[in-house]
Parts: C-alpha cells; sequence; structure tokens
C-alpha cells in the first residue's frame, strides 16, 4: 500500500516537473495564451458591472449634491424675496424685483448687470436697494431686458446723503474710497460723530428720502478747510448679493 502511495507521488511530481520544464522552453506558450484568453473573457464582465457599478453610483452622488446646492440657493432667494415683500409694504414706493447677472472686476468702475430694463419701468437715476430698504447704487445705463448698476463704492458715483444726528446734517456721498465711501460737503459747525446713521435725504431727483447708506466710521477735520469729511462704512456688502429691487419713477409721484 505503502508503496502504491510512494508510486504515485513520484509519478505526479515527474509530470511537474516535465510541465515545467516545458514552459520555461517555451513549448507551453500556445496552450497558456489559449488559457489566458478564456481566463480574461470570463473576468470582463464581472470587471465591466463593477465599473459600470461605480460610474453610477458617482453619478448619482454628483446629482444629490447639485440638487441641493440647487434646493439652497432657491431657500435663500425665497427668503429674499419675502423681506422685499415685507418691506415693500410698509412703504409706498412702486418697485421692480431683479437679479444680479453680472458684476464688473474692473478695479476703477464698481457696477453690477440686472436681468431687467426698459421693458420693466427701469430708467436713469432709479435707486437700487436691498430686501431691507438699503441702498446700494443707481440705475447707469438701461437696455430693453438689462441694466447696469452704479454701486455707492464707484469713483463716479454721487448721492445727496444726510447724517441721523441733532442738525440733520446734509452732505454727499461719493465712491472711489475702496469698500469704503466718503461724505463730503459736510459744513464745519456741524457735529459729526463716529457711529452715526447715514441715510438718503431726499434732496437728489428720483431718490426718496430714509434710504439706509451706513455708518460713520472715520471723521477728518481741518480747521483751515471750509468742510468737514467723513468715511462711511456701507450697511452692506454688495458682493454678496444676488437679488435687488429697484424702485421706479413711477413710485416718486405719489
Amino acid at each position: 500500500m505503502e508503496k502504491s502511495k510512494l508510486r504515485i507521488i513520484i509519478s505526479i511530481s515527474a509530470v511537474i516537473f516535465f510541465l515545467i520544464t516545458l514552459h520555461y522552453i517555451g513549448w507551453l506558450s500556445p496552450i497558456e495564451h489559449l488559457l489566458r484568453g478564456i481566463v480574461n473573457k470570463g473576468a470582463e464582465p464581472i470587471y465591466q458591472v463593477s465599473v459600470l457599478d461605480n460610474n453610477i453610483e458617482t453619478d448619482t452622488h454628483i446629482q444629490i449634491e447639485n440638487l441641493t446646492m440647487q434646493l439652497e440657493i432657491l431657500q435663500e432667494e425665497n427668503q429674499e424675496l419675502q423681506k422685499q415683500l415685507l418691506f415693500f409694504s410698509s412703504t409706498p414706493y412702486e418697485h421692480v424685483g431683479a437679479q444680479i447677472i453680472g458684476r464688473n472686476v474692473d478695479p476703477v468702475a464698481n457696477t453690477i448687470i440686472l436681468n431687467k430694463g426698459e421693458t420693466n419701468n427701469i430708467s436713469i437715476g432709479n435707486p437700487v436697494i436691498t430686501e431691507e430698504g438699503i441702498l446700494i447704487g443707481k440705475i447707469a445705463k438701461v437696455e430693453k431686458d438689462t441694466s447696469i448698476v452704479r454701486l455707492l463704492q464707484d469713483g463716479q458715483s454721487k448721492i445727496a446723503a444726510t447724517i441721523r444726528n441733532e442738525e440733520k446734517t446734509i452732505g454727499l456721498i461719493e465712491g472711489g474710497y475702496g469698500l469704503s465711501v466718503q461724505m463730503n460737503t459736510i459744513p464745519q459747525n456741524q457735529n459729526v460723530d463716529i457711529g452715526d446713521t447715514v441715510m438718503t435725504s431726499g434732496l437728489e431727483q428720483g431718490i426718496p428720502r430714509g434710504l439706509y447708506i451706513g455708518k460713520i466710521s472715520e471723521v477728518q477735520k481741518e480747521a483751515y478747510q471750509p468742510f468737514q469729511e467723513a468715511i462711511v462704512i456701507p450697511a452692506i456688502d454688495s458682493r454678496t448679493l444676488h437679488i435687488v429691487s429697484v424702485i421706479t419713477q413711477e413710485a416718486l409721484s405719489q
């Protein structure tokens, strides 16, 4: 019995040694190539299914992220529109809601583009405000379906303003000072303090009184100058806005 087992082991070893020898001398290459092709063809569908599953999972994840992002944008816009409705429900102004569809990246010109224009009764000089009634600029150019807003910080921007102090000091808000604006032509005998609120004076045609502009952060007063100046920080950063309102001229003939 043991001799029989030994004989079988020796025979198997001889066959294995013979096959190894044929492999190294290359005589088994055609057979090995054939077998490798059969195995690869059998594995290819499995690989394709695996890749397909990964692609589907990746696409689904991207679609969910896009839908989530779109939902968040719609929620933000809805909140802004609700604030606009609340503000205008307590004011006599007629207005047109608009989306910001472009921004000027020129450091000299500080403007934005709206998706509303002449067809919406918008005209040059109309004030542009946020949903909370904060003034951000005036319409500078109008086309059929779009318009350009010159922001307060623009170097060519000028707005008649007043300070909410005892004297109701009036002056002129001008841009061209970076993110802040400057109130000029303030009489020397007026008491102006840091933290004072600045709003539109109503002395400029087309701009109603009381639109919030910002607060004074610095007062510049020289004894030999006829006027003092004040640096004003706008109440809102216009770069964060997506929806605004344009107060139309019709509202001013109330």
